[in-house]
């Protein structure tokens, strides 16, 4: 009954075998599953995630190349979470950038 409801359409009682079919027919993934000596079983399922594409922009002490890098990404790609990195840069400031970038237009994505 539960699970018709979340699937929207009426599912039949099956074997084992068919139901399992029938789930990955539906694009669910079994993450586990009990069953019962009186021939019940109750399924753990996940939907599968989608990928969101991810940019990452590297930030260097000496130039300043990775600034119109970052506004690529926010302003035109538009797409996906934004990680600024900065390697053996202990003093570069990045963490105080990042708060000012956040209040900033699509800086919610950085």
């Amino acid at each position: 009954m539960f699970l018709s409801s979340l699937c929207g359409e009426k599912l039949e009682v099956h074997s084992d075998d068919v139901l399992e079919e029938e789930l990955l027919n539906k694009n669910l993934v079994i993450l586990s599953k009990i069953s019962d000596p009186f021939g019940g079983s109750l399924y753990l399922l996940r939907s599968p995630s989608l990928t969101i594409p991810q940019g990452l922009v590297r930030i260097t002490e000496d130039s300043y190349d990775w600034v119109e890098k970052l506004k690529n990404e926010l302003f035109e790609k538009k797409v996906g979470p934004v990680w600024l990195v900065s390697q053996h840069s202990p003093t570069s400031g990045v963490v105080g950038m990042v708060n000012c970038l956040k209040r900033e237009p699509e800086g919610e994505r950085i």
